[in-house]
């Protein structure tokens, strides 16, 4: 045989050898590790199945199914009802959309065009940029914001 047939009929037999003693280790755990095969398949099916389960009931539920609806005291007392989820309490009606806008202005909920103009003056007057012109960039820069605020707040009420 020449010499590089050789030194593949060795690198094969070690091969071997190691492939033959972890089959033999295994061999040797078999009869220690055979009767726990059926739980170790049967508890990471259950994981498996259960995660499965658990991530399907959150999507068809979309995780607000107790949020949405509480149960009656009834279930729990056991003193007579019928057991049922009953629907969430009514919500508390929207915020009024102008309310911010009066806010900016200072005005009460019942104002007239009179009292919306001279609240517009007042404030234009006192936060108008010109007055800042001499000021550090962010004191005139937070009055542009500001008188921003006032000119949408007085545009909005005006049409309302």
């Amino acid at each position: 045989m020449n010499k590089g047939a050789t030194q593949i009929q060795n690198k094969l037999t070690r091969i071997g050898t190691v492939a033959g003693a972890g089959i033999f280790g295994f061999a040797m755990l078999e009869p220690v590790i055979a009767p726990f095969i059926p739980l170790i398949v049967a508890v990471l099916g259950g994981l498996i199945a259960g995660g499965i389960v658990r991530a399907f009931f959150n999507h068809l539920t979309n995780k607000k199914f107790n949020q949405s609806y509480r149960y009656s005291s009834s279930w729990s007392s056991g003193t007579g009802g019928s057991g049922r989820a009953e629907p969430p309490p009514e919500q508390p009606p929207p915020p009024d959309p102008l309310e911010q806008y009066r806010g900016v202005l200072g005005l009460e909920k019942n104002f007239t065009q009179d009292e919306l103009k001279a609240a517009y003056r007042e404030l234009a007057a006192q936060y108008h940029p010109d007055r800042y012109s001499s000021s550090s960039n962010r004191v005139r820069e937070t009055a542009e914001e500001t008188m921003k605020r006032i000119n949408e707040a007085y545009t909005r009420l005006r049409k309302a």
